[in-house]
């Protein structure tokens, strides 16, 4: 008897997967001479349209109308390839030299912040990933940072491109896989954007707005640059984030919090494939071009992956209410409210109009937006990386410490009283992440707070 319950702890311990806990993370934090106001990106605009000849007046007109209405601020930053346009006499910079300046200075500046945070070497990391969607050089991006900081030659890197803004826990999650199957390892994730040359201004293309794959494939030009490829041009913006993920028992103490689920979601339709979707014209401009139907296409990804994240997370008197409302067939089935389960919430800054559909669709308070519109207005949309802004929002502007579960409050003017502090409501504060972005993906995460 002995021999055998001996067996099946051995084998159920070899079995089971190590967990994954996230020591620290790291944000670029770009030089000030790159933040610009939107008035700035305005006549950024207008020069570039001038001395390229890519616009004409109703061009700049409606860019000008979608930045002041898409949520972000006057601090926004740009590199300098595209900044340079600010001497009406210059053009904008695209070659692989500002290309590649702009991946140095915020992937490894960003690598340096963690490395000094964390005290980690760089000689510990075994896992190295780099996810940029539209900036994939040779060397890779991976083997820049390599060899910046002197990485061991047999730390393994993936360098991962295309994956859109959803590409962040799409790296968590390939790390969480090769930590499980290597115990006692460190794996280092960075997430960024890089849009010298992908994310610019001369890049609207005189395409046709299609949901179709094959016209997305084989456009035909027409008389002007349409609308689908100028919304790009009030919304990106430059950032990233690095992060060390570990199952090291010697690290797990220091660890901020423990990766507790992570669902990833790829929907195939036509349409959802070609929501967001790179193509060049007939004078080989390339570009990406958004679908005015990117919202509905995001909620749709959003309610199939939250559909799979619900019974893991929630808790069974939501999903009664849920399995009462099939049963009774009801035309309006119950939404379940996954702030019963999760503290904070970091949805990814894409823009204003796909905050307000997922505000209104998971039934969340303005003050559960506010990471997300806090970070859209300061940064941008950062693409993957915006989901690690507003964690960092969160846990400088609520208190998540263990055992507590707080919301991040609207600043009052200075006249309004204080309000009452944050009531020990969990053993650990939940926090979930979700990113979705092209292809068509939604990814999510939920991560318990350690300390």
């Amino acid at each position: 008897m002995w021999p055998l319950a001996v067996a099946a702890l051995v084998t159920y311990l070899l079995r089971r997967k190590s967990t994954v806990y996230l020591l620290d993370f790291s944000l670029f934090e770009p030089p000030e001479e790159w933040k610009k106001s939107q008035a700035e990106l305005v006549q950024l605009m207008n020069n570039i349209g001038r001395s390229m000849k890519s616009y004409e007046e109703p061009d700049l007109e409606f860019m000008a109308k979608v930045l002041g209405n898409s949520g972000t601020g006057d601090a926004t930053a740009w590199p300098p390839g595209i900044l340079q346009c600010e001497d009406p006499t210059k053009q904008q910079d695209q070659t692989m030299v500002a290309a590649r300046h702009e991946a140095e200075t915020v992937i490894c500046s960003t690598l340096q912040r963690l490395f000094e945070s964390t005290g980690l070497k760089p000689k510990q990391v075994d896992f190295l990933i780099i996810n940029c969607s539209l900036f994939s050089p040779t060397p890779s991006l991976c083997a820049m940072a390599s060899n910046r900081f002197g990485l061991r030659s047999n730390c393994r890197t993936f360098n991962l491109s295309g994956q859109g803004c959803s590409a962040s826990l799409l790296s968590v999650d390939l790390a969480a896989e090769l930590l499980q199957n290597n115990p006692c390892s460190l794996a280092v994730v960075v997430s960024t954007e890089l849009i010298t040359q992908h994310s610019s201004p001369q890049h609207s293309l005189s395409l046709p707005l299609t949901t179709s794959p094959a016209a997305a494939a084989s456009p035909q030009p027409s008389p002007g640059p349409p609308q689908a490829f100028l919304l790009q041009n009030t919304l990106f913006r430059c950032g990233g984030a690095a992060v060390a993920l570990t199952n090291k028992a010697s690290l797990i103490g220091r660890a901020k919090y423990r990766l507790r689920h992570l669902v990833r979601t790829q929907i195939t339709d036509d349409e959802s494939y070609s929501a967001v979707f790179q193509c060049e014209d007939g004078s080989g401009a390339t570009g990406v071009r958004l679908s005015k139907k990117i919202v509905e296409v995001a909620g749709n990804a959003m309610k199939v992956n939250l559909t799979q994240l619900g019974p893991l997370v929630l808790p069974l008197s939501e999903q009664l209410r849920v399995v009462w409302s099939l049963l009774r067939r009801s035309p309006k089935r119950y939404l379940p409210s996954f702030k019963a389960a999760i503290d904070h919430f970091c949805i990814h800054a894409g823009g204003r109009a796909v905050l307000d559909g997922i505000e209104k669709n998971l039934k969340l308070d303005p003050d559960d937006m506010l990471p997300s519109r806090t970070v859209l207005r300061e940064r941008g949309n950062t693409s993957s990386s915006s989901i690690w802004y507003e964690l960092r929002y969160i846990e400088e502007h609520a208190n998540i410490r263990r055992g507590h579960k707080a919301r991040p409050r609207r600043r009052s003017p200075p006249s309004a009283p204080p309000t009452s502090p944050p009531s020990a409501l969990r053993p650990a504060a939940q926090v979930m992440q979700l990113g979705f972005g092209s292809g068509f993906k939604c990814n999510s995460a939920v991560w318990s707070r350690c300390r």
